[in-house]
């Protein structure tokens, strides 16, 4: 894939996304707060190993296509994947989140307690840095598919 002159650092700044969605997997997902006690979900407590595996297969990918210039077609649809799966699964666990929250609210407040449910850094870091990677891979293939 050739790459104009604006677009020549996309790659690298896709592999420090990929190593952020690694980072934000091994984070703290939720936090929840109920009355004096406070609980923190990591994200390897839940699906943070598909996304830290997803970060790993994008960085990969990318650097595979840094390191040979002339990489088949396929090999830029790997990093696509991965992160396009990688904000699935954070959107996902990010409205999974807001509907438990919802869920219990209502038996909280019969039973006179205060929950609080937030999401936690490693999922905002998961979520916007694989939508991040998803644009700076996305763009320089669409934009060679569109001007063939």
């Amino acid at each position: 894939m050739h790459l104009d002159s604006r677009q020549k650092l996309f790659p690298y700044a896709a592999v420090a996304m990929a190593v952020l969605l690694f980072l934000g997997s091994i984070g703290a997902w939720a936090t929840v707060d109920i009355a004096n006690l406070s609980a923190t979900e990591s994200g390897m407590d839940g699906n943070g190993g598909i996304t830290l595996a997803l970060g790993l297969v994008a960085g990969a990918s990318v650097i595979f296509m840094l390191m040979k210039r002339d990489a088949p077609n396929w090999v830029v649809i790997v990093p696509l994947v991965a992160f396009g799966m990688a904000v699935f699964v954070g959107l996902y666990n990010w409205a999974d989140l807001q509907n438990g929250a919802a869920d219990n609210a209502g038996v909280a407040a019969a039973n006179g307690v205060d929950i609080n449910y937030s999401v936690g850094w490693g999922l905002v870091l998961v979520t916007l840095s694989a939508f991040a990677g998803l644009i700076l891979t996305g763009a320089p293939w669409l934009r060679t598919r569109l001007h063939r």
